[in-house]
């Protein structure tokens, strides 16, 4: 189980409420040793960036098979507050829109919708959710402070300062049905996978995030317990020279993992 590789909830209860929660032990192993391994190369040296890229690729590959989406939809901020601020200055907002936002959200992402409507001539409102104890009561009191000009609702799907869980989609169901259809506090959910074939949606996930990277010549991606690549390529020695590149920048993650390239049959 999860909980038992978390040495912060050895004989503990925890209660966690998002930013701070306990790492899992391999998580920690596993930044130690990225840094361990920044250190060596030297963090300002030419070597260090290709390194970096590899392990942003590999960790982007990783949670896009988690999210079931293709990669470049991912961005990876340092924290919950960045992936928050920065879609949010980038909304056309126009002046008197009005910002809807719970009474349970994080300081840094308030502090960010204050600023914006300082600058834009927006207005705040709020609503009342850290003492919402069921989903009826969440959305009546939406309903409540929802207005014509409301064009966003900031609600966090865990709050931060309790642990609750919202009901985002109910919320996001109320929303459609307003006349400004405000921006949802979280995206939709992905559409489902086609039917059939989608065999190996991993394995087309990965074609994708190659072919973005440069490596166009390839006709099809495969994972099980190993890899398959089938390339365009038919010089032997150049096919594996790619293969061999791809697995240094995106395949494999060369701090905590080895491989192996077994010639095409």
């Amino acid at each position: 189980m999860l909980r038992e590789l978390c040495p912060a909830l050895t004989n503990k209860h925890y209660f966690n409420y998002g930013g701070q929660g306990p790492l899992p032990t391999p998580s920690l192993e596993a930044m130690v040793a990225c840094w361990r391994e920044l250190q060596r190369l030297g963090p300002f040296s030419r070597d260090v960036w290709p390194f970096v890229e590899a392990e942003t690729s590999a960790l982007r590959r990783r949670l896009a098979q988690l999210c079931g989406v293709p990669p470049h939809r991912l961005s990876l901020t340092e924290n919950v507050t960045s992936g928050c601020v920065l879609p949010l200055w980038g909304l056309p907002f126009e002046p008197g829109d009005s910002l809807l936002l719970s009474d349970a959200e994080h300081p840094g992402v308030v502090a960010a919708c204050q600023e914006l409507a300082r600058r834009q001539g927006l207005t705040i409102s709020w609503f009342s959710a850290r003492d919402c104890r069921s989903d009826a009561a969440l959305l009546e009191s939406l309903e409540a402070a929802l207005e014509p000009s409301t064009r966003l609702v900031v609600l966090s799907h865990l709050l931060w300062n309790s642990g609750l869980a919202m009901p985002i989609e109910a919320v996001a169901a109320r929303l459609k049905q307003h006349p400004r259809q405000p921006w949802p506090p979280c995206p939709r959910r992905p559409p489902s996978p086609p039917s059939p074939p989608a065999a190996d949606p991993q394995g087309k996930v990965i074609h994708q995030t190659l072919d973005g990277m440069g490596f166009a010549d390839i006709n099809e991606v495969r994972q099980g317990k190993y890899f398959e690549i089938d390339t365009k390529e038919n010089d032997p020695k150049k096919a594996k020279d790619k293969v061999e590149d791809m697995c240094k920048k995106l395949l494999a993650n060369l701090v905590i993992e080895n491989y192996k390239i077994i010639d095409a049959q």
